[in-house]
C-alpha cells in the first residue's frame, strides 16, 4: 500500500509528537516501576492508607501507559495510511 507524498507528510506531523510523547511516558513508568517497588520494600510499616494511594498511582499510571501504547498501535499499525483514521477520534468507532 503506497501513500500519498502529502499523507507521509501529514503523518509525521499528526503521528510523530503522540509517538514521541508515548515514548517518554514509556521510559517515565519505568521510573515508576522502580519507585514503587522501592517505596514497597524500604516504607514497609507506613500506614495503609499510604500504601493503597501509591498502589493506585501506580494502577493509573499502569492503565495509561497501556491505553496510549493501545492507541499509538491502533493508528501507526492497525490504519496505517488511513487518513480517515487520523481525522476521527478513535473511541468513536
Amino acid at each position: 500500500m503506497s501513500c500519498s507524498p502529502e499523507a507521509v507528510e501529514l503523518a509525521k506531523y499528526i503521528d510523530g509528537p503522540p509517538l514521541a510523547g508515548i515514548f517518554m511516558n514509556t521510559m517515565l513508568y519505568g521510573v515508576m516501576i522502580t519507585q514503587t517497588l522501592y517505596y514497597y520494600s524500604t516504607y514497609g510499616r507506613d500506614s495503609k492508607w499510604m500504601k493503597y494511594y501509591v498502589g493506585i498511582l501506580f494502577l493509573s499510571d499502569t492503565v495509561n501507559s497501556v491505553f496510549s501504547m493501545w492507541f499509538i498501535y491502533n493508528v501507526l499499525i492497525n490504519h496505517f495510511g488511513s487518513l480517515k483514521a487520523v481525522e476521527l477520534a478513535n473511541w468513536r468507532e
